[in-house]
């Protein structure tokens, strides 16, 4: 149970001179809780008296100890840094608050809140001036266009963008601290300010505007056999009186009714043929239209899931810029500054940005005058699109 307990409060914990303005509540959950630990298993030892020592190889240094408190909270204080953490309600590994003193007066406390719970947005920064109109409008046949051009979009490890074609790089946007990109152009240089609240991606109706024109025609090629069908009929009107009907001599009515029967297989058998030809020719156009449209659908339809996936790398590639920038601030300011040889320290740091946190535990041996060593474990906590992960790294410094 202590163990559980200083392991939530290692990664529980942020530094208070970064994060003393902008971060009130601290998410921790069950995956929280397991990765602490194992890493609380990797570099700690506690005995049965609440004592901590720390573990570097076969070196075990003791560096301070765990104290129930009357007050119900529980405390450890680490004796090589003068830091301290008090956890709040500890009951089976859920706390409901985590305070955290710099040794040097200075404290701050932190609400613990459930994962799926969100932070208090923080305030807007003071400096902020950002202007968000006029919006510029990009179309989605551009972005189509661009795909089809060869551009591609490349993001390195450090959350920089950069689109490559051809493997030349056109542009370099660089995110900026109140949020805004710096773009330098590939070909030029120039640069510009750019604000992602300034960009609306718009679907013109190009697609659309083919579909209509499709139908109106299809209408106007029915129209048009109408007409024929009508002509043909004028026409059988006009020869009837030389073509079909013959003179009939007298009263003879078995002549009337022959020439009657000869009129009508006539006028019948005109207007099934015209009326076929133009079914016909109807049809073929019909069928002809519809494959058409069928075509658009399913190419608007693909255009959109192009709008979507790319939609959703800008996402990701923004949760991933907040994890390094949050990531950073924890690293930094979890690594100790030692001065003498024989000095060991240690130092836990909380870094947040956007919808991002990351916790940062780190290291540091002055093996000598000239040589020291330095280690880090950072945890970055899942974003809106990204998932949360684990990073470690080491290393060896010398001073001339």
């Amino acid at each position: 149970m202590k163990k559980t307990i200083i392991a939530l409060s290692l990664a529980s914990v942020f530094a208070a001179p970064v994060m003393a303005q902008n971060v009130d509540m601290i998410n921790v959950n069950k995956n929280d809780v397991k990765q602490s630990l194992e890493t609380f298993d990797n570099n700690y030892r506690v005995d049965s008296h609440g004592n901590v020592f720390h573990k570097a190889g076969n070196n075990i240094q003791p560096i301070g100890a765990v104290t129930n408190n009357e007050d119900g909270t529980i405390s450890f204080k680490d004796d090589t840094t003068g830091e301290s953490y008090s956890i709040t309600n500890p009951d089976g590994g859920n706390i409901s608050e985590v305070t955290y003193d710099d040794g040097n007066g200075n404290s701050i406390s932190g609400k613990v809140v459930d994962n799926d719970m969100k932070p208090t947005p923080l305030p807007p920064h003071p400096d902020s001036n950002v202007d968000v109109t006029p919006v510029t409008e990009i179309k989605t046949s551009d972005i189509q266009k661009a795909i089809n051009d060869g551009y591609e979009l490349d993001v390195d490890a450090k959350g920089n963008a950069k689109i490559v074609k051809n493997g030349k790089t056109q542009a370099v946007a660089t995110k900026n601290g109140d949020g805004t990109y710096t773009v330098v152009d590939g070909n030029t240089g120039e640069r510009s300010i750019v604000n992602p609240k300034d960009i609306a991606i718009t679907d013109d109706t190009t697609a659309n505007n083919e579909r209509n024109n499709d139908q109106n025609n299809h209408d106007k090629a029915r129209e048009e056999a109408r007409k024929k069908d009508e002509e043909a009929r004028k026409q059988w009107e006009k020869e009837q009186g030389t073509d079909i009907v013959k003179p009939i001599a007298g009263d003879d009515e078995k002549a009337i009714e022959e020439a009657e029967k000869a009129i009508s297989g006539e006028v019948d058998k005109r207007i099934g043929a015209a009326g076929a030809a133009a079914y016909n020719e109807a049809s073929a156009y019909a069928t002809a239209t519809d494959a058409k449209l069928a075509n658009h659908e399913s190419r608007i339809g693909s255009l959109e899931k192009d709008m979507q996936a790319m939609g959703n790398k800008m996402l990701v590639l923004e949760d991933r810029m907040d994890g390094v920038v949050a990531s950073s601030h924890a690293i930094t300011n979890a690594r100790p500054v030692l001065n003498s040889a024989g000095q060991f320290g240690m130092g836990v740091g909380m870094g947040a940005a956007g919808s991002k946190q990351a916790i940062a535990i780190g290291g540091a041996y002055q093996i000598s005058d000239n040589w020291s060593g330095t280690m880090s474990v950072n945890y970055e906590t899942k974003g809106k699109v990204s998932n949360d992960q684990l990073s470690a790294g080491v290393g060896a410094q010398y001073i001339f």
